[in-house]
């Protein structure tokens, strides 16, 4: 009887022992209690937590938590995230460049731009590896910090693939952060132009406004803008082409048929336009009613 009564404790201990370990693995299949007890944390948080925060973010979801509404900003250093260094802020960053969500990847590689410290060398292995993203997007942004911070051609390259993608909408969102980092450097100036004539008047739109930074070096691809069968290229090539002041005579002639322009709007530029480039011989033109 003592030895049954033994067997039996046994057994019991081996088959608690037993439900013990299943309910512990099936545990650390949940990414809480298991980066809670082994890492990664941040903070003294579980790694997923910081993770849970961004992808709220990036998908704009209301939460209660402030740290989730102020992410922006806290990705570009001007609000420091409670219980978190500098250093943590880099480090998740860097982590969260191979999550699972591409409009996590998206919300983290802006953040690449807008924070100085990562704006080091030590990056750029994690930047390249973003290049082959399946989401354009996410390339493209990691294209312009490679370029716009580090000035490695592979980065040029990347956003030059990006602009020809077939998506109009994609070709629209590179133009317009382009637009934003460009270095207006020798460079980028016939990859803009390239986009001032491409079939989406979006991306005209955006690239006609980019060209302004490159002054008079952009002149002729602004005054064929002057042309254009869209009102909105139309008006920012006047406005860029406007800006150059007499260093834009060239583009009179242009100027002068946009006096007959069937916006208001743009035909009141136009003679403003002419009248800065050559007062002398422009100063009593005004726009015909």
């Amino acid at each position: 009887m003592p030895n049954f009564r033994r067997f039996l404790s046994r057994r019991w201990l081996f088959g608690f022992a037993g439900l013990t370990a299943l309910l512990f693995g099936l545990a650390m299949l949940h990414p809480y209690p298991r980066q809670s007890l082994f890492g990664p944390k941040l903070g003294g948080v579980p790694m997923c937590v910081w993770e849970d925060r961004v992808a709220q973010s990036a998908h704009n979801k209301k939460t209660d938590d402030e740290i989730s509404t102020k992410l922006w900003v806290w990705l570009g250093g001007s609000t420091k995230l409670p219980d978190l260094t500098e250093e943590g802020v880099d480090r998740l960053c860097i982590e969260l460049l191979t999550h699972r969500d591409p409009a996590v990847r998206l919300l983290v590689l802006e953040g690449f731009l807008s924070r100085e410290s990562l704006h080091e060398p030590f990056v750029l292995p994690d930047l390249r590896r973003c290049l082959h993203d399946a989401c354009p997007k996410n390339r493209l942004m990691a294209a312009l910090a490679i370029w716009s911070v580090h000035q490695d051609p592979e980065g040029l390259r990347a956003i030059e693939s990006v602009l020809r993608d077939p998506d109009a909408k994609t070709r629209e969102f590179a133009m317009s952060r382009l637009r934003m980092f460009t270095k207006c450097s020798p460079e980028e100036l016939p990859i803009i132009e390239v986009c001032a004539r491409d079939p989406a008047d979006e991306v005209r739109y955006q690239a006609i406004w980019a060209l302004r930074k490159f002054g008079k070096k952009a002149l002729p691809s602004m005054t064929n803008g002057l042309d254009d069968k869209s009102l909105d290229v139309r008006e920012a090539a006047v406005h860029g082409v406007w800006q150059l002041g007499p260093e834009a005579k060239e583009a009179i002639p242009a100027l002068q048929r946009r006096l007959h322009d069937e916006s208001f709007k743009i035909r009141g530029d136009a003679a403003q336009a002419l009248r800065d480039i050559d007062p002398e011989r422009f100063l009593p033109v005004k726009p015909p009613d």
